[in-house]
């Protein structure tokens, strides 16, 4: 009977030690590395074929490739957090739980360790383990007073979601990363982010295709939460989505371009479907409103850029202000905003002198709208696929700087990153080299600023004068002046439109490359323009006396602006 006894208690021993084997084998210790602790879970036919909602890949192997595993720093238990004895059920195992129990029955285990800030154990600025704030270089996840972050907290929304920018599993820091940090969309720093409380700037139950003040609704552009909810609402809601109270600005996130509608998540990284873009240039003046909304086209992925890249303000809507009966003596300028270049592409902003339409159309050579656009061929053969003209110039392939170009500090180009151009930008045979060279760009983009030097100085002569300034009202009546010297006395639209153009295209430094035709074109008219208020083809006279320019700018100026340069005409 002893013997059975005995036997009966190695028995249960063993069946306990099984079971113990099958649920509690979370290591601990000095010593013991993550990978061991980690290699429980994957083992007794528990996760080992578990598969990541958001990549669609095996968890245990994106595990063993991250920083987590690598770098020794985490494992499933140090996020997870699970009970002693985990799983606490048998039937979770055993079969005895039925298909499809939701997740949150699990009371064991933290089935989603971000939602429940459990990063922020090892992450967070009070951590001692590897907190982000203390990270060497990092001054920009958390809420400081002097920039944006990425991370917010408000009482409308509390951005805490590390999962938004980081596979959770494969946490490693990617290239694709620490490019978007150091672009514009990533800046902490930058004026885009920081000049207001962009969070705190919109409009709540208005259609900005009737808005007439649509203009200051900038929480669309300059958040990302507002971002989304402007292109998920149908292009409708641009209301502010927090008080000046709650911390925090915005960069424009990952998840601002980066969204899976089939799984809800953002690191799978797939772009975000969005609609084609509009323009909202409309305008409210004392004689009404002007509505003058523009389509663009659908440019797939690209449409993510144009939302905010085509301008505030358009040239037309000038016009259409005129045929209000404004008085343009009374009147400040509409402002063309920054960063326009959907609009220099697809010619959509600028203010045209000539009536015809024609004056301002491509030249058939010119692509650069059709790239990337239903698998466009460019001159080479090459398919250029299907994300559109932003993304297939300034991000293929996969590319977070935004730079089609390197340039060094003082601005002069140093590389072409761009794969893009050289499909057209060849040497085609005996007398049609297109091919693009730093020197070949460099020469453009120098001819493109003296030509806007001249339109400047142009403008300074017009009587009344017209100054610049770096910020608001940007057109003063004296050398540097302020608000209270705005400029106003116009007199008509094309005075107006003059300087609109010169505004628009100083706040596109990319437009030569963009649409060159089109930068030459506005350049060159709204030099005609305001010498003497004809259309005379009186442009290089009028730049050759202008006095505060060097006789390197005239002649840069010039070539760029006249075809075949000195003697040459309007392109």
């Amino acid at each position: 009977m002893a013997s059975r006894a005995i036997a009966g208690s190695l028995c249960l021993a063993a069946i306990l030690c099984a079971l113990t084997g099958c649920g509690e084998n979370n290591l601990s210790g000095a010593g013991v590395t993550k990978l061991a602790q980690s290699e429980a879970c994957f083992s007794n036919n528990c996760h080992q074929n578990a598969i990541s909602p958001g990549t669609g890949k095996n968890i245990a192997q994106e595990w063993s490739l991250s920083a987590h595993n690598t770098s020794n720093a985490a494992s499933c238990a140090d996020c997870h957090e699970p009970a002693p004895g985990h799983p606490n059920s048998c039937n979770l195992c055993h079969g005895g739980t039925p298909s499809g129990t939701p997740q949150s029955t699990c009371s064991d285990v933290t089935v989603n360790p971000d939602s429940a800030g459990k990063c922020y154990k090892c992450h967070g600025p009070g951590s001692t383990v590897m907190p982000l704030a203390g990270f060497p270089g990092d001054k920009h996840h958390f809420v400081n007073s002097s920039s944006a972050s990425y991370i917010i907290t408000s009482a409308a929304v509390i951005d805490k979601q590390c999962r938004n920018c980081h596979n959770p599993h494969q946490n490693t820091l990617l290239t694709q990363h620490t490019d978007w940090a150091a672009s514009g969309h990533g800046a902490v720093t930058a004026a885009a982010f920081t000049t207001y409380d962009f969070k705190t700037r919109g409009t709540a139950g208005v259609d900005p295709a009737a808005s007439g003040a649509v203009k200051d609704d900038c929480v669309r552009c300059h958040t990302t939460t507002g971002y989304i909810n402007f292109v998920t609402s149908g292009l409708t809601n641009v209301a502010p989505w927090a008080q000046s109270t709650d911390l925090g600005k915005q960069t424009i996130f990952c998840y601002a371009c980066h969204y899976d509608s089939n799984n809800g998540r953002s690191y799978d990284y797939a772009c975000r479907q969005v609609p084609a873009a509009k323009g909202f240039y409309n305008f409210s003046t004392g004689k009404g409103k002007v509505l003058n909304v523009v389509s663009f086209p659908d440019v797939g992925e690209s449409n993510l850029c144009l939302h905010c890249h085509v301008g505030r303000e358009s040239g037309a809507t000038i016009k259409l202000v005129a045929a209000t009966g404004v008085n343009f003596s009374k009147q400040g300028l509409l402002q063309s905003h920054y960063l326009s270049g959907g609009g220099t592409v697809y010619r959509t902003t600028g203010y045209q002198f000539y009536s015809s339409s024609a004056k301002y159309s491509d030249p058939s050579y010119y692509t650069h709208g059709s790239i990337g656009v239903n698998g466009f061929l460019a001159e080479d053969g090459a398919n250029t696929g299907t994300g559109g003209p932003c993304i297939g110039c300034h991000m293929s392939p996969n590319r977070h700087t935004l730079s089609a170009v390197g340039e060094d500090s003082s601005g002069n180009i140093t590389s072409i990153d761009s794969p893009m151009c050289v499909h057209c930008h060849y040497n085609h045979g005996p007398g049609a080299d297109y091919s693009w060279t730093t020197a070949k760009l460099q020469a453009q983009q120098d001819g493109f600023n003296a030509a806007l030097a001249a339109l400047q100085l142009a403008l300074n002569n017009h009587t009344p004068p017209i100054y610049f300034v770096p910020n608001y009202p940007y057109v003063v009546s004296i050398p540097n002046g302020t608000a209270a010297n705005q400029f106003t006395n116009y007199g008509n639209a094309d005075t107006m439109g003059a300087a609109f153009n010169y505004l628009l295209l100083l706040k596109e430094p990319g437009a030569w490359a963009h649409n060159d035709y089109y930068a030459r074109r506005l350049i060159y008219d709204s030099i005609d323009s305001i010498d003497n208020g004809l259309l005379d083809n009186s442009v290089e006279a009028t730049i050759n006396a202008l006095s505060g320019l060097t006789g390197t700018q005239k002649t840069n100026a010039i070539n760029y602006l006249l075809k075949n340069g000195s003697g040459g005409t309007r392109y």
